[in-house]
């Protein structure tokens, strides 16, 4: 028996010998490693932290710009209404002149699409300069 527990012994030996090397060299990898993860890590928190400012900045702007654009809204609106009130004849032709000219711009783009000259250029009354070379028509 004495004869097994030396040839345990003599295997024993060199795997607890390697597997003390290998935690050893563990324990030094993770060591050494350590410094360059704590320097990632700071550097990770530094972008979001960046970030972060950022995105509060945009949405103080955005919000001081929304509080100017409502202002705006409102001072429109207002001189509209001051108009349509010193000169209702007149904001009643801007408005029938305004209808005529949606309406207009809304019709040709509808002919475009069912004529299939969806592309500016390719017909003639989409395009100005195209309208300058058709020669006139006949007369009667």
């Amino acid at each position: 028996m004495t004869e097994t527990n030396d040839m345990s012994d003599a295997v024993a030996r060199p795997v607890n010998h390697a597997t003390n090397s290998v935690h050893k060299a563990i324990d030094e990898a993770s060591d050494a490693a350590r410094p360059t993860v704590d320097h990632l890590v700071a550097g990770a928190h530094q972008a979001v932290d960046k970030l972060a400012g950022a995105a509060n900045h945009t949405a103080e702007t955005l919000d001081m710009r929304g509080g100017q654009v409502r202002d705006a809204q409102s001072w429109v609106s207002e001189s509209c209404r001051g108009y349509v009130r010193d000169k209702p004849m007149a904001a009643l032709g801007i408005a029938v002149a305004t209808g005529f000219l949606v309406s207009w711009l809304l019709n040709r783009r509808q002919t475009a699409r069912r004529t299939g000259y969806a592309r500016q250029g390719e017909h003639p009354s989409l395009d100005a300069v195209s309208m300058a070379s058709v020669p006139p028509a006949p007369p009667g």
